[in-house]
């Protein structure tokens, strides 16, 4: 069928008018809009809305005032991504909330903070992060805060004096230790498989992921798809290069990953490269003198390598220290007795090297087999010597 002038100029201009319009709302689809109707303001009173995305190097980030005029305010946040947003009224923080581009309403009594009511229904992050909270993070806090009451007691037997029942109390704290952060991992990743299986295209999800890969715990491998499958505006979010910077420096640092080469001074000022050691079983072990829970497990490293070190099989420890203090640092290696390789550059924390190796605590360590390949990570008590066992044998 065909179309005479008049209908094809009018249907032009028909798709004309739908892409204008398709055009402003990608435009207008970043802006954030937060106002709302509190009881208890003043006129003249200053709010302050706080932005904040919790990855290195950020900070909160907040907003011209914004002055009330009868109990009434609204802010207006151009190119927002989703992120935490935090309501303040001098000294006091009315909400917190992870907001995305949208509207977003409140209403209530400032004095009466427990009471404001929200309206998110504009606000997909909002909603989405809303049904996340219950859905997902609920059911898991309540594992987390087992493995963290397993943790606080672990600390405490490690912290005991010498006495006969030491040994004893640290064997049972630990073993609980891992039978809680087994629980927290299987139900962290049980409940994300649903959340992604349901909503994988959520815009709140990046802000996700990048929480989740920021947790040690949690197997990039599997968190790696859900980042891809987010659109092109959600993963170049902060969140989602956070993300995916994240996942590349994990992924490279997993079991069967060759291990990163670095190259630091021992105690006489030599250079030591990690390849030096190639040959041997290497563990990896990051600790320093200040640190009691590293001071704490050198005992059990010694055990380790005098036990292998007699047997003649291709084992040894690389001591990094993340001291800053070469006395100190010297010191703890001869009250320890760590007869093994030891080096430093006395950056303490800010060492390079601790940052190639994802260390965010101490005591921390890699397993590396004879080829310089990662077998494992984070060994101590007697979950190190079982692993030796099963690599090198007893």
């Amino acid at each position: 069928m065909k179309m005479n002038s008049i209908h094809v100029k009018k249907w032009i201009s028909l798709s004309l008018v739908l892409i204008l319009i398709g055009l402003a709302w990608r435009q207008d689809n970043t802006q954030l809009i937060y106002e709302g109707k509190l009881d208890g303001l003043q006129d003249g009173d200053k709010l302050y809305l706080e932005t904040y995305l919790p990855i290195p190097g950020n900070v909160y980030k907040k907003k011209d005032s914004i002055s009330v005029k009868n109990g009434y305010f609204r802010f207006v946040i151009e190119k927002a991504e989703p992120a935490y947003y935090t309501l303040q009224h001098g000294t006091k923080k009315i909400m917190r909330n992870v907001l995305g581009p949208g509207l977003f309403k409140i209403s209530g009594d400032i004095a009466l903070s427990e009471n404001i009511t929200i309206d998110d229904s504009k606000n997909v992050v909002s909603a989405d992060y809303g049904r996340y909270l219950t859905e997902i993070n609920e059911p898991i806090s309540q594992k987390q805060a087992a493995l963290q009451k397993a943790l606080n007691a672990t600390k405490e037997a490690y912290a005991m004096p010498s006495e006969q029942n030491r040994e004893a109390a640290i064997k049972k704290v630990e073993a609980n230790l891992l039978h809680s952060r087994q629980e927290y991992i299987d139900a962290n990743l049980q409940y994300h498989r649903q959340w992604f299986e349901r909503y994988p295209n959520s815009h709140v999800n990046a802000l996700i992921i990048k929480n989740l890969v920021a947790d040690e715990t949690f197997p990039v491998e599997v968190a790696a798809p859900w980042l891809e499958a987010l659109s092109q505006q959600d993963q170049e979010t902060k969140a989602g290069q956070y993300a995916s910077q994240r996942i590349k420096l994990l992924s490279a640092l997993a079991d069967g990953k060759v291990a990163p080469n670095f190259t630091l001074p021992d105690s006489n000022g030599k250079p030591i490269a990690l390849v030096d050691l190639r040959g041997q079983y290497v563990l990896l072990d990051f600790w320093a003198s200040w640190c009691g829970p590293c001071r704490a497990e050198n005992p059990n490293v010694l055990a380790a390598y005098n036990h292998y070190k007699a047997k003649n099989v291709g084992f040894t420890v690389l001591g990094v220290s993340l001291d800053n203090n070469r006395d100190k640092w010297l010191k703890a290696v001869k009250e320890d007795n760590m007869p093994w390789i030891h080096v430093s550059d006395l950056k303490g924390s800010a060492t390079p090297t601790a940052a190639l190796y994802n260390i965010r605590g101490i005591p921390d360590n890699y397993l590396i087999d004879p080829s310089g390949v990662i077998i494992a990570r984070n060994l101590r008590g007697e979950a190190l010597h079982r692993k030796l066992a099963e690599v090198i044998g007893n």
